[in-house]
């Protein structure tokens, strides 16, 4: 048994090493570019800390969940448009295709209210 574990030990030592060779040898090459680009910034501010971002297309809002409430920017403009508040964690926004129909989930109060 104690040989066994000595040579599996040697082993996965030279397979270690092998893997690391390998990875070290592959020319690395230059990453495409990327698909996204910061078109606009906006300086929000406010307290609370900032959880999931949705996008409703349809009427171009953008959904900001903080600690206590929802923010609602105008992508546009980038003003805020609207805060849905009364939450006690606001984690995400979820929205119907059509973005006419939205849920909000509040973490802490252990449940979901409708936009």
């Amino acid at each position: 048994m104690l040989v066994a574990c000595k040579r599996f030990t040697h082993i996965s030592a030279i397979s270690l090493s092998l893997l690391t060779s390998l990875l070290f040898a592959v020319p690395s090459q230059a990453a495409p570019p990327a698909p996204f680009k910061v078109l606009n910034t906006w300086k929000l501010g406010g307290d609370g800390s900032w959880d999931y971002l949705k996008v409703g297309e349809a009427a171009r809002l953008l959904y900001i969940a903080r600690l206590n409430r929802i923010m609602v920017v105008d992508t546009q403009t980038g003003k805020l448009v609207r805060e849905i508040d009364g939450l006690q964690h606001a984690h995400c926004v979820a929205l119907d295709d059509k973005g006419q129909v939205g849920y909000i989930s509040d973490g802490d109060a252990g449940f979901s209210s409708r936009l």
